[in-house]
């Protein structure tokens, strides 16, 4: 994949993070395979910008788990930290250590990571 100019690199990452943890095909939550997936962050962008192209930051929600359903990600946050915790123990506690000490992004290796990352899969 051809990498984006120095002003757009940042967005691009992000997008391609999103695609990667989308083609794994199955909602983190639900399980189901036969659905539009969206990458929906852990942490959320505005509060850790340097985790937002982390794939561990990252999970593949059906549309239904992300925004729809009545116990959806965005709508029962501490329920689903609670999810998140019994299905990927040390997860939440792993990503706010991170943020701790990863307070700059180099977006140059990132894109590159990212892209290795895609190709080997």
């Amino acid at each position: 994949m051809k990498k984006p100019k120095a002003k757009k690199l940042k967005k691009e990452c992000i997008k391609l993070a999103k695609e990667i943890i989308r083609s794994k095909g199955r909602c983190d939550k639900c399980d189901k395979t036969d659905r539009q997936f969206h990458g929906s962050h852990i942490l959320s962008t505005g509060a850790y910008p340097a985790l937002a192209a982390e794939l561990d930051n990252i999970l593949c929600l059906c549309a239904s788990c992300h925004t729809l359903a009545p116990d959806s990600w965005h709508k029962e946050i501490v329920k689903n930290y609670e999810w998140l915790n019994d299905k990927f123990p040390g997860r939440l506690g792993r990503l706010k250590l991170l943020a701790q000490v990863q307070q700059k992004v180099d977006w140059d290796k990132k894109w590159k990571e990212l892209n290795d990352h895609q190709n080997k899969n």
